[in-house]
């Protein structure tokens, strides 16, 4: 609620910051649920300040999606794309069993999240091995 009425202050709208907190209407609801009509008539904008919080709004949404989508880029690059094997999902399932589907979806996701997990864990190992290792020429360098 907060951060859309000082969102608002920001923007010059001060006259509605109050009546935004009244109605509880968090950032959710004021980018995505919020109509014309419900600002017209129950917040009580002005006409003549609705293109305002239309471009507001756009501008946000815009600034959302970016920062959503730049979160997912980057998780998406911290795995080897060819462990990615979403290809492989199994969609043969009869579509009008849509919970079916998504079931048999999770489970495979699952397994591929053990391997993922297994495969990390080997990494792990062999970069502890390679590190003691050296740790162990090290020593054995002080010594001689």
């Amino acid at each position: 609620m907060w951060e859309v009425a000082l969102k608002l202050r920001k923007e010059g709208l001060d006259e509605y910051a109050t009546k935004f907190v009244e109605k509880k209407i968090d950032g959710s609801v004021f980018l995505f649920d919020i109509t014309d009509e419900v600002l017209l008539t129950e917040i009580g904008i002005k006409k003549i300040h609705l293109s305002k919080f239309r471009r507001l709004v756009d501008d946000l949404k815009r600034k959302c999606l970016f920062k959503w989508e730049s979160q997912v880029i980057e998780m998406a690059t911290f795995i080897p794309i060819c462990q990615l094997q979403v290809e492989n999902i199994n969609t043969t399932c009869d579509m009008s069993d849509e919970d079916e589907r998504l079931i048999v979806q999770i489970e495979q996701l699952k397994e591929q999240k053990q391997f993922m997990e297994e495969r990390f864990r080997n990494e792990i190992s062999h970069f502890q091995t390679k590190l003691d290792l050296a740790h162990d020429m090290i020593e054995q360098a002080k010594k001689d």
